[in-house]
């Protein structure tokens, strides 16, 4: 489901990023393919963008998916760095826009707007 837009947003919708990090915090697993399988949703959610973001800082994911980063398969391991990637690539972009140095771009656009139709 995580991974056509419809669905990432249907789950993402329906909690499913705090129900994946809350089963993977409690260790609610008998298997190693539980564990997987929960990495492997919230790798397709992560594809969510600042949503996704917003609902895995909330459920206090990061510091849970540093400690799984030690732990499983290669495959595991690699979607538990990308997840934890975009969780903090996002960060720096954030820190680095000058909102009011873009807002204020955007009313030079629009007076040099006005300029070439008033003209």
């Amino acid at each position: 489901m995580a991974a056509s837009l419809e669905g990432r947003g249907a789950m993402l919708d329906g909690g499913a990023v705090e129900c994946f990090v809350g089963v993977l915090r409690r260790g609610e697993f008998d298997a190693e393919l539980i564990r997987e399988s929960c990495v492997t949703a919230l790798y397709g959610l992560s594809h969510g963008g600042l949503r996704f973001k917003g609902l895995a800082k909330e459920a206090a994911a990061e510091d849970l998916l540093t400690t799984l980063e030690e732990m499983g398969s290669e495959r595991e391991k690699d979607k538990v760095k990308w997840i934890l990637e975009v969780l903090r690539d996002k960060d720096e972009e954030e820190e680095e826009v000058d909102w009011e140095e873009l807002l204020n771009s955007d009313e030079d656009t629009n007076s040099a707007q006005l300029f070439f139709f008033s003209a």
